[in-house]
């Protein structure tokens, strides 16, 4: 099976740029921080997933309130389909080690399926400490509220 981490070391930034530059048009300043992250995720290793597998899944969806088509990345287990996982905090090298799901392979080019995995794991920042900070700022929300 396909990682992440091996799609990741397939490609240079200047392969990913124009079609992150087309999917997310979005400040050049956001180029910049994806192109660093990009960069990092080549020297990350990957932490391999243990017994309990859960696969990189890109899933075309319409939302008909705003009438926009969007791509959804989330995780699935290879033998239960119904369930999805949400990655917002995963940090890099689980995101590296997870294996991409054969249909993502077969219904999306390798450069948009980085492109996507790449919007979805820094959408709480460019570094995994700003995604780090994000989550034990939430967790402290949830532990305020549950009182």
């Amino acid at each position: 099976m396909t990682t992440l981490k091996n799609l990741v070391d397939k490609y240079q930034w200047r392969d990913i740029y124009r079609r992150m530059a087309k999917l997310y048009p979005t400040p050049k300043k956001n180029l910049e921080g994806y192109k660093n992250v990009f960069k990092e995720l080549q020297k990350i290793d990957m932490l391999p997933q243990g017994k309990r597998k859960i696969l990189i899944e890109l899933q075309a969806c319409y939302d008909q309130h705003n009438d926009i088509y969007f791509t959804k990345v989330h995780g699935v287990t290879p033998k239960k389909r119904g369930n999805t996982w949400a990655f917002d905090f995963y940090t890099w090298d689980k995101w590296l080690g997870m294996e991409i799901y054969e249909a993502t392979l077969i219904e999306y080019r390798e450069i948009d399926i980085i492109c996507r995995c790449l919007n979805d794991m820094t959408f709480w920042g460019f570094t995994q400490e700003s995604v780090q900070k994000e989550f034990e700022e939430l967790t402290k929300m949830m532990d305020v509220h549950r009182k």
